[in-house]
């Protein structure tokens, strides 16, 4: 099957949109508790939210393998060290390529000391400048259309989840770009439906003879 046409809108309009929702977000949940519930997010709290967009933009904000000032551990699969006499079956495990990041790696956002309380609300704020920065700077591939589309399109969502756990009714709530809503509904058909059925997944066979039309009536 040929790969889809990706439609992107300029670099700038997802950078923009992720420096707005980074800072609503923010400005939001600062002013909640962070132990309230989440109504999008069944079981969890807004920490647990924020705890996550945290993880999400830091890994962002790592610089692409390769890249410039990107760590050689990042660059290369990590093995493991054994001492001398170490049994055969550990020696062999030692050889493969570590799959989780060992308990004394380095945290993801270094403004924050091991083991010191976290301030979410500031963590996510520096996570999403330095996100912001990388992927400024980043150039796009083949590989991977626009990393800062599927972010602000990840972010944006964030942002309406703690709009309405700080107001279940809504009124907290703000505008969805139009043309960044479009994008998101190309995505999805364009990327991410072609990338589920590439790994293996269910695909999604139209009827004979049927097609499916979406028109963006706020966008033409």
């Amino acid at each position: 099957m040929a790969s889809p046409t990706v439609t992107l809108l300029p670099h700038e309009a997802y950078l923009r949109s992720l420096r707005a929702d980074v800072e609503r977000l923010s400005d939001l949940a600062a002013r909640i508790a962070p132990d309230t519930p989440v109504p999008t997010r069944p079981g969890r709290r807004l920490e647990d939210l924020l705890s996550r967009v945290r993880e999400t933009l830091d890994a962002a904000a790592q610089p692409p393998r390769g890249a410039a000032g990107a760590s050689p551990a990042a660059a290369a699969p990590a093995t493991a060290t054994l001492p001398a006499g170490a049994p055969a079956t550990a020696e062999a495990l030692a050889t493969e390529p570590a799959t989780a990041t060992p308990p004394t790696s380095e945290p993801a956002s270094p403004e924050v000391p091991a083991g010191a309380p976290v301030d979410l609300v500031a963590a996510v704020r520096s996570a999403g400048a330095r996100a912001v920065d990388t992927l400024a700077r980043a150039a796009t591939t083949a590989s991977e259309p626009n990393a800062a589309r599927r972010l602000a399109h990840t972010l944006c969502m964030s942002r309406l989840d703690v709009e309405l756990t700080a107001a279940p009714d809504g009124s907290a709530r703000t505008p969805i770009d139009s043309e960044l809503a479009t994008d998101g509904v190309d995505e999805v058909l364009r990327v991410l439906i072609p990338a589920e059925e590439a790994a293996g997944g269910a695909p999604v066979v139209p009827r004979p003879g049927r097609t499916v039309r979406l028109v963006a009536t706020d966008t033409g």
